[in-house]
């Protein structure tokens, strides 16, 4: 497995201005989601004790369902999973009317065991009696709730939310999506030594990426574009824009990361890259091998004379799908070239339980990296705090009235 990556319209490739950052970088913690046990055996064995449940709603926010959300896109599942981010009440009213309690299990996950909306949320289907478990750290509201009410609890080790993708916390709804959690946990430990702090730049790409996006951002490319050729791939965007703006969207620095699938994003955010301000840059994700590659376009004899672009549908016929989707990317890839946008371009070989353990714990240290470049701490969010506190603040306000 290998994730490539080709600039075109950069800069110099010359990154020796950068030496001293490049040191910092090397001298390094390593981060706790590369050093903490990702999970206890124990609570192994719970999860494959729920994996009876045919229907999985997964409650939570950020970092505890996006890792989650990017497995169930990517690979194929056993379980219809539903994600709820929200206390919405038509959202959860609907949720609860469409799924049958004896055949549903509801999975709340929150590392601090404080969130408020994932436990209102949580309230909503433990007073319909649905089976519940949790996620949470040893301690905290959450984890009060479930020893109080019986319900199986699995431990979140101390890591980060957006950093917890490797953790029980997001290999737990893997392993009842029906996945290899052993092959998902060896793409991470696989990211883990070749993205390393001691790896030299030349080897460890996402050192390498996060130099670019730095110097990038230092000439004004303040928002960066992804869009991503893969409809397995692109539910890997909500944790890589999380990590990103998470992480060191900090002290005025930092750039914005907006993105969709591929070629859908042809017909709406191209208008935007190509003909709005210039203070962008793309970053292509595609996958190099479809799972089916000989699947052609098939064109009716009666049909194939209708006029179509200058010339008749025939002019599809026998175009393999695998190759009509790789000719979309490279129209618009070469597009940017010519028109002389920075451009990247993040390839993987293809989708599977190890690609994706490897391109997350990728993500993951480029995250890391990119923070250390700007000079912010990679692990906290302050603005993402002060916001919970308003809107904890509001509900206090209302039970007093």
């Amino acid at each position: 497995m290998g994730l490539y990556l080709k600039l075109k319209n950069c800069f110099s490739e010359d990154l020796s201005h950068l030496k001293s950052k490049i040191e910092e970088l090397e001298n390094i913690d390593l981060p706790s989601f590369v050093t903490q046990k990702p999970y206890l055996e124990e609570d192994i064995k719970k999860c494959q004790n729920l994996k009876k449940y045919d229907n999985v709603l997964l409650i939570g926010n950020g970092g505890s369902v996006n890792g989650a959300k990017a497995f169930y896109g990517a690979l194929p599942s056993k379980k219809k999973f539903e994600f709820i981010t929200t206390m919405e009440p038509d959202f959860l009213n609907d949720i609860s009317a469409r799924y049958s309690k004896d055949n549903t299990l509801v999975l709340a996950v929150s590392k601090s065991g404080t969130t408020v909306g994932v436990i209102e949320a949580l309230m909503f289907f433990l007073n319909r009696d649905f089976k519940v478990a949790v996620i949470t750290s040893q301690e905290g509201t959450l984890y009060e709730i479930a020893k109080k009410k019986g319900l199986d609890i699995m431990v979140h080790p101390p890591v980060g939310g957006r950093f917890a993708s490797g953790t029980i916390c997001g290999l737990a709804p893997a392993l009842l999506m029906g996945a290899d959690i052993d092959l998902l946990e060896n793409g991470f430990r696989n990211a883990f030594e070749k993205y390393s702090p001691k790896a030299g730049l030349n080897e460890n790409l996402a050192k390498y990426l996060s130099c670019i996006l730095y110097i990038l951002e230092k000439k004004g490319k303040h928002d960066v574009f992804m869009p991503v050729y893969s409809y397995r791939m692109s539910h890997f965007l909500p944790i890589i824009i999380q990590l990103m703006h998470e992480s060191f969207g900090k002290n005025n620095l930092g750039q914005s990361f907006f993105g969709d699938i591929a070629p859908e994003s042809q017909h709406h955010t191209n208008q935007r890259f190509f003909g709005g301000r210039k203070n962008i840059c793309a970053l292509f994700i595609h996958v190099l091998s479809q799972d089916d590659s000989s699947e052609e376009v098939f064109i009716p004899d009666e049909l194939k004379d209708i006029a179509f672009k200058g010339s008749n549908l025939d002019i599809l016929k026998g175009v393999p799908y695998e190759k009509a989707l790789e000719f979309e990317y490279t129209g618009t890839f070469e597009d940017a070239v010519n028109k002389k946008f920075p451009v990247l371009d993040l390839s993987v070989d293809k989708v599977d339980e190890k690609s994706l353990g490897e391109m997350m714990g990728f993500w993951q240290y480029v995250a890391v990296y990119s923070s250390v470049l700007r000079g912010v701490n990679p692990y906290d969010q302050p603005q993402v705090e002060d916001s919970k506190k308003i809107s904890f603040q509001k509900r206090k306000d209302f039970k007093s009235q």
